[in-house]
């Protein structure tokens, strides 16, 4: 999940960001939530063939007034305990349906919209039916949402999760594996549940350059993912030699710095809208 590093600006301390204590930080999240002050930035998955966006995913970013920009890594964590992530993951449907829906005109296929999940998220009674009225609501079509899931996620409540997924799965839309690699990877595991898409973890990609270990489990997954007919998305490519690595071991799809960072809706607009192919 190397798309949600963000800036920590105006950050003074990760244990204690605000000053003010963790109850502070909810009452500002809270807060921001209900004004709209948390936003959804964008970042493309390209294709290595041809240098075209197939997709994009959504991040969530807050910028406060008086904190500055809040890493997700400090604030995804209090939605999730205080609840919050529930509002916030509505939004985050909400919204990324919708742009998926008004960009259909300006690009030449349809994009994939990714959003991730939280294993709170996916725990919750009503996820489904959110799911559910973002895609009514917006009508965009239900293979054009891909909902990202975390290997933890899954092991937290592995019933209750593939129950859950087989109620996605019924209306139609995509999965991914996020982050594999880094938490309880299980290769049964992986072959039982309906992913479409499994997605190598920055920290594979960034050492890939450095040694044949790295470039070893990176082609193992690809071997791995053809055989269970998923397709493979590497995340973290920020150098040349990192996609070209991509290339010759056969991986299709990237995101990363290397080709844009996660950008605001009017950005990913133009973005969209100009460039022919960002390979």
């Amino acid at each position: 999940m190397q798309t949600h590093r963000a800036p920590s600006d105006g950050i003074a301390s990760l244990d204690d960001p605000t000053g003010g204590g963790p109850d502070d930080l909810e009452h500002r999240l809270r807060r921001a939530l209900r004004s709209g002050r948390l936003q959804m930035h964008y970042q493309p998955v390209v294709d290595l063939s041809n240098g075209a966006v197939v997709g994009v995913e959504a991040l969530a970013r807050w910028y406060d007034d008086e904190l500055g920009a809040v890493p997700p890594d400090v604030f995804i964590p209090v939605a999730e305990r205080t609840g919050l992530i529930v509002e916030l993951g509505r939004l985050a449907l909400r919204e990324t349906c919708e742009r998926g829906v008004s960009w259909s005109g300006v690009h030449d296929q349809p994009l994939v919209m990714s959003v991730n999940v939280s294993p709170v998220q996916l725990r919750e009674a009503s996820f489904v039916d959110d799911v559910h009225a973002a895609l009514a609501d917006s009508g965009l079509p239900p293979h054009r949402l891909c909902l990202e899931i975390t290997e933890t996620a899954m092991v937290a409540d592995v019933d209750g999760a593939a129950a859950t997924l087989q109620r996605l799965r019924a209306l139609g839309v995509q999965f991914a594996l996020d982050d594999f690699g880094t938490g309880h990877s299980s290769l049964a595991r992986l072959g039982s549940y309906p992913f479409d898409v499994v997605k190598i973890d920055r920290s594979f990609v960034i050492r890939m350059t450095d040694g044949h270990r790295d470039q070893a489990v990176v082609q193992a997954v690809l071997h791995l993912a053809d055989a269970f007919a998923m397709d493979v998305i590497a995340e973290g490519v920020e150098t040349q030699d990192q996609r070209q690595l991509l290339v010759d071991l056969g991986c299709e799809r990237v995101q990363g710095f290397l080709f844009s960072r996660p950008v605001i809706p009017t950005e990913a607009f133009r973005l969209l809208a100009a460039a022919t192919s960002l390979g």
